[in-house]
């Protein structure tokens, strides 16, 4: 959900998933059998098959997955307050603590998500919107890694999951104002202007709040 997988990706194999995890191969294929009832992977056969990330937005799942988010808009609510104190302050140390290697970090996402913008606009697609809040979340964690603590970048990759647990997989399409402030969000801190960085990315996090819910 944060991503990582994208449709159409193969899924390591079950002893490499065992070793990461730290659990046996039975419990790897049962979590396998899990997401593939509920529509999340597809099993192929053969030498070059394998688990494989489903496209999310058809076969029914991004309407499951929206009235999940409709049922959920209260705890939304809470994780938008959760979010303005946790990745504003995040925001805020970055612009004192960030090094050149987080900078080229933050710059390079900020050119995937433009580029990706762009490709939404012209065609639409519901697997472009997916990779963009792939990028858009690593951004986000990027900027918590960036604080220097690691309790915020911890909290900043849980929060997104739980964000995108639905709402990555609903919209089909781009909101006009899901790129906003991410170039002026790293302007900000590389400039060390840790005011500006906190402001920027409290107005960023509520339109999109605003244009998800809207």
């Amino acid at each position: 959900m944060l991503g990582r997988c994208l449709p159409g990706d193969k899924l390591p194999s079950e002893r490499s998933m065992a070793e990461q995890f730290g659990v046996s191969r039975t419990s790897i294929r049962e979590a396998i059998r899990v997401l593939v009832r509920y529509g999340l992977l597809e099993i192929k056969r053969g030498a070059t098959g394998g688990a494989i990330v489903r496209d999310m937005i058809g076969n029914g799942v991004r309407e499951r997955m929206r009235s999940f988010a409709r049922a959920r808009k209260k705890d939304y609510v809470q994780l938008l307050e959760f979010r303005l104190v946790v990745e504003c302050a995040a925001a805020r140390l970055a612009a004192v603590r960030r090094n050149p290697a987080d900078l080229r970090i933050l710059r390079e996402h900020v050119r995937n998500m433009d580029s990706l913008f762009a490709e939404a606009a012209d065609h639409a697609e519901g697997l472009v919107a997916i990779r963009f809040y792939a990028e858009d979340t690593a951004f986000h964690i990027a900027i918590g890694k960036a604080s220097g603590n690691s309790h915020m970048h911890d909290t900043i990759e849980e929060l997104r999951y739980k964000l995108l647990l639905p709402l990555s997989r609903v919209v089909a399409e781009l909101d006009e104002r899901a790129n906003d402030k991410h170039c002026e969000i790293v302007d900000a801190i590389e400039a060390g202007d840790g005011n500006l960085a906190e402001a920027l990315m409290r107005a960023h996090i509520k339109g999109s709040f605003e244009s998800v819910f809207n």
